[in-house]
């Protein structure tokens, strides 16, 4: 069987060339969590903002894959394949990207589709913590692909609703589609649904869920930056954010701490805005964008997103 395998990064990749399995492989370099959107991902509008976005959003990286993600993507021909597999993880960071990619899929008019499977690990049998695929050795690559899931026009269609609600700025509509439309084939839709919410501020103070435990943190005790990541790469969610994110979101937390001796400690409006005392936006030196919306479009309120989990 000819098959194509869309890989969410690099390092499964490498695991992917070990692990015997055929195919040709390709990657999907993008990072949706992060900047504009569109909802049609197969228009060259999609592809010329998103060629914008991330030569500002990191220029080295841009130069050296987005040329070649926009030929393999595309440019795919998805009639040449009889089967397409996804390899993709529970996190937000994977789960748009994930989107994406099947939006981009069924977008394409072709006279005959491929079978689409999907392979999203996360949970895995009675272990407790979260799993990616750079955790799997390359030798279980192939059980993996045996328990791969065959997605129907049914899941297609769910797949690209969630998109075009994450695309369009409807931000609490997406968390009352999942409510009422759950669907097993993506069993981390909502997590991370919640968890890209939750990066926007609460009205209380101004913070995100991630400020707002780093508040917490420090407001316990000073802890270096090192220490204060390392607790944030810890902590079970289901961001997917690497160390250089949670730097930077610490770093923007900058005029409510002081440095002494290498560690990092609240500063009087630091224990004011923590105490929910007054709000952080004033403060705020980025606005970033997450699909049609910037930080200070949308406010989060915990009993709206919270509660019914659906999980």
């Amino acid at each position: 069987m000819k098959s194509l395998h869309i890989l969410n990064g690099d390092s499964t990749l490498r695991l992917f060339e070990k692990s015997g399995l055929q195919g040709e492989a390709i990657v999907w370099r993008e990072i949706m969590c992060e900047g504009p959107t569109l909802t049609n991902v197969h228009n060259p509008d999609f592809w010329e903002l998103r060629k914008s976005f991330l030569q500002n959003y990191s220029p080295k990286a841009h130069e050296k894959y987005y040329p070649k993600l926009y030929e393999e993507f595309y440019h795919l021909k998805v009639e040449n394949w009889e089967e397409i597999t996804l390899w993709f993880e529970y996190d937000l960071f994977c789960q748009l990207n994930m989107l994406a990619v099947l939006t981009l899929l069924a977008g394409k008019e072709v006279g005959s589709y491929p079978k689409l499977s999907l392979i999203c690990v996360g949970k895995e049998g009675e272990e407790k913590k979260m799993k990616g695929l750079g955790e799997f050795p390359a030798e279980e690559y192939p059980d993996l692909f045996k328990k791969r899931r065959t997605l129907s026009s049914h899941d297609l269609e769910f797949a690209r609703e969630v998109w075009k609600l994450y695309s369009s700025g409807k931000q609490q509509a997406i968390i009352s589609f999942l409510a009422i439309h759950s669907n097993p084939a993506f069993p981390y839709i909502l997590p991370a649904m919640k968890a890209h919410l939750q990066r926007y501020p609460q009205k209380i103070h101004g913070l995100n869920e991630i400020e707002a435990f780093v508040l917490e943190s420090l407001n316990q005790e000073a802890q270096s930056m090192h220490q204060l990541v390392g607790r944030l790469l810890r902590r079970e969610n289901y961001y997917g954010f690497g160390d250089l994110q949670y730097v930077e979101m610490v770093e923007e937390l900058s005029p409510l701490y002081t440095q002494f001796g290498g560690k990092l400690e609240l500063n009087e409006k630091g224990q004011s805005i923590a105490q929910a005392q007054e709000s952080f936006m004033p403060f705020r030196k980025r606005n970033p964008q997450y699909g049609q919306n910037q930080l200070s479009d949308y406010y989060w309120e915990a009993d709206e997103i919270l509660e019914n989990d659906g999980e």
